[in-house]
């Protein structure tokens, strides 16, 4: 929301479609009936489509104490233990299909904000990687990634009824997502 709020109060070059998506979590995750699989198709195959340079889904973007965790030992079956285990980052995961967009929009968002961030591309077979509204768009070929806190490697309270609103690391979050909307109008206004 905030994101939307400061893109309504910019003018970009370019149009920006921000998109809520349903049917995120099972039974619906990674089937064609996944609401960003759905929207992800809808636009890859719509005749009159504009050149889409990519999509960033926001995924888990508050968790950054560091709390005692012991999910964190899912990290190494996952695949992602190249990425430190501090909790003092946001991490940009994506596939072969989204090194580029990571990549340059890592660079970017270092740039615009004092917030650390990690960029990781995975093989697209990796658990873990595509485990959010980027996958629909990555098979359809769409540059995309996940700008995500790891939240499911770092914060045991992920996805139980222990997963509460005081638990978020506000200060973060709100670095996090001011940076990220920086990054989104930065894109927005290339020529």
């Amino acid at each position: 929301m905030e994101t939307a709020r400061a893109l309504a109060a910019t003018s970009t070059l370019h149009d920006v479609c921000l998109v809520a998506y349903a049917n995120e979590e099972p039974p619906f995750y990674q089937t064609p009936a996944m609401g960003s699989a759905v929207h992800a198709k809808s636009v890859s195959h719509h005749p009159g489509r504009k050149k889409i340079i990519g999509m960033i889904a926001l995924e888990t973007l508050g968790c950054y104490s560091p709390r005692v965790n012991k999910k964190r030992q899912s990290a190494v079956v996952a695949g992602l233990a190249g990425l430190p285990d501090r909790c003092d980052y946001v991490a940009f995961l994506s596939t072969n299909t989204g090194r580029k967009l990571a990549r340059s929009c890592a660079e970017e968002f270092s740039a615009l904000s004092r917030f650390p961030v990690r960029s990781a591309v995975f093989p697209y077979y990796t658990r873990g990687v595509s485990w959010s509204d980027d996958w629909g768009y990555m098979k359809e070929g769409i540059p995309s990634f996940a700008a995500t806190d790891t939240a499911f490697l770092r914060c045991d309270d992920y996805h139980e009824t222990s997963d509460t609103a005081e638990k978020l690391d506000y200060p973060q979050f709100a670095e996090v997502v001011q940076g990220l909307s920086k990054l989104v109008i930065s894109l927005a206004n290339k020529p």
